[in-house]
Order: structure tokens, then C-alpha cells, then sequence
């Protein structure tokens, strides 16, 4: 039986035999030499064949010296450790100290401010809510960046003027239905739309120019509708309807440009495969005032259909 010696892999060019703590080197039940297997006890320092149990000191000395030669040339790093003199150990290491904030007696500085334009809230003075502040302003302000060639070439299904439609269904891949998230986070912030479409097997068409997306409608595929009677007010009535309009935005800066037709257009043949649906088929998800007069035009009826999406 034999007892190892575990040593710290970091250790100070000031340690030597003499400076080992008499607490290291107790070992118990120790019968050989640890150092030197059985058939090298005659190369024992102590020339003993259990010299070792009584020399101990002489034996871990050695292997300080060893390690004391692999970190020789990494002993700068050491100079920032501190150390206990007595014992050698390393107590702490001193880290510079950063300035994360200034902090000038600013009034605004920690405090939420919600932003004019985007509406989004955040809290001045962290960097990370002012980035995330900028990328949904500038989306905000210019519509969401879209840069996707391979998307573009793949799911565009609708060109003409620098507009560019995109359809984008439900089982695409991830990277898909993730630029349609990133669209609906503005789009619902400017809509005051509460997202409820998670298990929904919803396509979304994207309207981009300029590398930004300007508009959107969200379709999805239903069996009945109501006739709206009045804002936020209809019908108890059912009534057959084949496609269901989730939310259509447009950005304000593109609108009145028939956008918000073209997009329900491609959503009417697209939507529900092999079908092209008539306008009268097509009911409309909670539309606002505005959305209440756009349905009214688009499917020319004086009570167009709503749904419960």
C-alpha cells in the first residue's frame, strides 16, 4: 500500500524542500516507496528499501523541483496571485475593477423610458435594452430587414415595381418561421395585436421592397364565419367561409398603395390548396375601425365576415 501526493498544478517559484508544510507529508500504512516501484529501491536516494518512509521530505522535494520546471516559464501569470508567505498558498486573485455605468446625477439614467416612436419600453443607461431599443426602432421606423436571397428565391410568389411577395407557411423551416416572428413583434406592437397563433397552422405573406418587409397578411384556413353589424359587434348567425384573415398590416410610410389587397389576393389563391377563394368567402380575425372599412371595400359587402381566431 502506498499513499500519492497530489500537488497544486500552479506552483510558486519561492517554494522549495524546506518550505513544505510538515502537514503535507503525514501518510499512512505506507509499506513501499511511493516514488520508486519495488524493483528500483536500490536507486533510492536513502539507498533503503523503505529509506523513503523516513525521508519523505527528501522524495516530495524532488517533485516540487519537477514542477517547479513546468511552470517556470508561465510565472508571470503568477505575479497577480496572492500568497501567504508561511505557506505558500494562494489566497485570492486581484481582479481589476470595471466601470459598468456613469452615473452623473443624469434624471433619466436607471429609470424606464418608453419610447415615442416605437412605443417600446426600456431602461436608459443599460447597453443591452438600448441595443435592443435601436434594431426595434430602425425596424420600426423602416420595417424589418429582410436580406434572405436564398428565401427570396425560394418562396417569392408574387413580383412586380420593387415589390416582392414571400409566402411562408406553417412547416417551413425554422429559420423561415423565425423571420415571421421577428416581423409579428412589430407588426403586433402597432396593431395591438395579442399573438394567440402558436398551434395555428397559419401562412404569412411578406411584402418586401428595399431589403425591408413594408407589409403583411397572416391567413389561415376556417369553415365558418359571422357577419359583422357594427364595430366590435356581430351576428349570432353562421355563415359559410372558407378563409380566414388573422391581421393585415401595412407600414405607414407604404401605405395606400394597394399592398393590403395584393397581399389578401395572393392569400385568397394560395391559402387552401387547389382553391381559389371568393371574396365573399373571406372573414376577417377582430378588425379594427380601420380594418372594419378595409374589409367592407375589399370583399364589397355592407356586413363582411369575422371570425374568432
Amino acid at each position: 500500500k502506498f499513499t500519492f501526493f497530489f500537488l497544486p498544478s500552479f506552483i510558486p517559484s519561492t517554494m522549495n524542500e524546506h518550505s513544505i508544510p510538515s502537514n503535507a507529508l503525514k501518510t499512512k500504512n505506507v509499506t513501499s516507496c511511493p516514488l520508486y516501484p519495488k524493483k528500483k529501491r536500490p536507486h533510492c536516494p536513502d539507498n533503503q528499501s523503505l529509506g523513503c518512509l523516513t525521508n519523505r521530505r527528501s522524495h516530495l522535494a524532488i517533485e516540487v523541483t519537477k514542477k517547479l520546471k513546468k511552470v517556470q516559464t508561465n510565472y508571470a501569470a503568477f505575479s497577480a496571485m496572492i500568497t501567504d508567505g508561511a505557506t505558500n498558498t494562494i489566497l485570492t486573485t486581484v481582479r481589476p475593477k470595471t466601470q459598468m455605468y456613469l452615473d452623473f446625477g443624469q434624471k433619466s439614467f436607471g429609470k424606464n423610458t418608453t419610447c415615442e416612436k416605437c412605443g417600446m419600453l426600456y431602461m436608459n443607461g443599460m447597453e443591452e435594452d438600448e441595443a435592443t431599443h435601436r434594431k426595434v426602432c430602425q425596424s420600426y421606423l423602416h420595417g424589418v430587414p429582410f436580406r434572405s436571397k436564398k428565401m427570396m428565391r425560394d418562396r417569392t410568389v408574387w413580383s412586380s415595381n420593387g415589390f416582392d411577395i414571400v409566402r411562408i407557411r406553417y412547416d417551413d423551416p425554422v429559420s423561415y418561421r423565425n423571420k415571421v416572428k421577428e416581423v409579428n413583434l412589430v407588426v403586433n406592437r402597432d396593431l395591438g395585436f395579442a399573438e394567440n397563433s402558436a398551434d395555428k397552422k397559419v401562412t404569412t405573406f411578406l411584402c418586401v421592397t428595399n431589403g425591408r418587409v413594408v407589409a403583411l397578411c397572416a391567413s389561415e384556413s376556417i369553415a365558418t364565419g359571422y357577419a359583422m353589424v357594427g364595430p366590435g359587434r356581430r351576428s349570432k348567425v353562421k355563415q359559410r367561409a372558407s378563409l380566414g384573415v388573422l391581421k393585415v398590416w401595412t407600414h405607414t410610410n407604404w401605405r395606400r398603395k394597394g399592398l393590403a389587397s395584393r397581399l389578401v389576393d395572393l392569400a385568397r389563391e394560395k391559402t387552401v390548396y387547389g382553391i381559389n377563394v371568393p371574396s365573399t368567402a373571406v372573414a376577417f380575425s377582430s378588425p379594427t375601425v380601420d380594418g372594419g372599412i378595409f374589409a367592407m371595400k375589399y370583399s364589397k359587402m355592407e356586413h363582411p365576415l369575422v371570425y374568432d381566431s
